[in-house]
């Protein structure tokens, strides 16, 4: 629509790249609903539809010259072409699995990194803390499987076994909004 537009001629004034803002679809539509007190947000979104063959197209163009590629799996499609595309150009993947779709374990075996919520770990398994992160780790990754915590910081493991894991800490800060705090994270780590 028209804020689209006028958020992309934004992009294009600052040199942005704006390979990716083509559209001919629907885009998905969300209401952010926030608590002022705490932070806290739950979004409510519809989501868009899945790639056509045009997006799939200028995936392989995209991704030249890339290094590091940071994605979530919101599209079956366009998921596993970007992984497979990645590992034949050598490109190190970061994944984002969010809460977790249904396509996101068989991708996960083909990731670098992998940064899991909370929310998605406890879906996958039992185990909680390191014990977690090493356990989701085995066939889960190829290099680190890391899970965000928010105010407590997060896990990774480089291996199968809690020993081969550890910890990091949430910086200690007052939370006015936490709208993008996991989209900022996943950035500053890639």
């Amino acid at each position: 629509g028209v804020m689209a537009n006028a958020l992309r001629a934004g992009l294009e004034d600052e040199a942005v790249d704006a390979t990716w803002c083509e559209y001919d679809a629907t885009s998905q539509h969300s209401v952010i609903l926030s608590a002022r007190d705490d932070g806290s947000r739950t979004t409510l979104w519809q989501p868009q539809p899945f790639v056509d063959d045009s997006v799939s197209n200028k995936l392989a163009r995209f991704l030249d010259g890339l290094e590091i590629v940071l994605m979530d799996a919101t599209d079956p499609v366009l998921s596993a072409l970007t992984v497979r595309l990645c590992r034949e150009r050598g490109i190190t993947t970061i994944l984002d699995t969010g809460s977790g779709r249904p396509w996101t374990p068989a991708l996960l075996p083909e990731i670098d990194y992998v940064i899991a919520s909370a929310k998605y770990a406890a879906k996958a398994t039992p185990q909680v803390g390191v014990d977690a992160a090493a356990a989701l780790w085995q066939g889960g990754c190829r290099r680190v499987f890391a899970i965000t915590q928010g105010e407590l910081g997060g896990v990774w493991a480089v291996g199968p076994s809690p020993a081969a894991a550890g910890h990091w800490d949430a910086l200690k800060v007052r939370a006015i909004d936490s709208c993008g705090a996991g989209d900022v994270f996943h950035g500053a780590f890639a």
